[in-house]
């Protein structure tokens, strides 16, 4: 039984390690982490506060080049909060915010619902899922972008992520232990101008229509 859980153990590894070194070595995986040292403005060719349209359009593009190099395939669209796609076998969530209708009204309360609708989601996080990689092998490749990552929260078994906090956007590299290493099958690239409007909105949607009865009674 030992030996067959050696076994085990050794596939899993070569397999995770030649599966990281052929993302890691694929074009768009490299083009994802290639953003600046210390900025992060978006993510590859899309920047923080692009209109859903226009992200729409260039990952449509790509998906329909019949002279691409690389297979783009367009999973799943939801009009001003996310698309899906896959990259080489890896899968890109663009995701989008929109304020919420009620909160927009605060600061214009004579907002109509056709105008709001006309309004698009920007492009706030980006989220790479993949197989188990080697977080080290993931994590060295971050830190030949960016340098060494300057904050974590990790638990004594490594579990938890490894932060890059950088001007104008944050990486998070998750990392899961199994058999005493440690992998990575997700990473997370966010906004930190969005993310804080979306934290700041959401404390203002759920009192939002009484402050808006308030003001009415006000103004009275």
């Amino acid at each position: 039984m030992t030996g067959l859980r050696s076994f085990r153990l050794s596939w899993i590894d070569v397999f995770a390690f030649i599966w990281g070194i052929i993302l890691l070595m694929s074009p768009s995986f490299l083009d994802a982490q290639n953003l600046g040292t210390n900025s992060l403005d978006g993510f590859a060719d899309t920047t923080w506060g692009m209109e859903f349209s226009r992200v729409r359009e260039k990952l449509t593009n790509l998906a329909t080049d019949e002279g691409a190099e690389e297979k783009v395939e367009i999973l799943n669209i939801v009009r001003h909060r996310f698309i899906s796609v896959r990259r080489n076998n890896v899968v890109y969530r663009y995701s989008f915010y929109k304020t919420p209708y009620s909160v927009a009204r605060l600061s214009n309360d004579k907002l109509e619902e056709d105008a709001y609708e006309k309004q698009e989601g920007v492009l706030f996080h980006v989220r790479i899922q993949t197989e188990f990689l080697p977080s080290e092998l993931l994590q060295k490749k971050i830190e030949s972008s960016h340098g060494p990552s300057n904050s974590s929260f990790l638990d004594k078994k490594g579990r938890g992520a490894s932060v890059w906090n950088l001007r104008q956007g944050s990486i998070f590299q998750w990392k899961e232990p199994y058999q005493g290493k440690l992998f990575t099958r997700r990473v997370d690239y966010i906004s930190t101008e969005l993310s804080q409007k979306v934290a700041n909105e959401y404390k203002d949607f759920f009192n939002a229509q009484e402050k808006l009865i308030l003001r009415k009674v006000l103004l009275k």
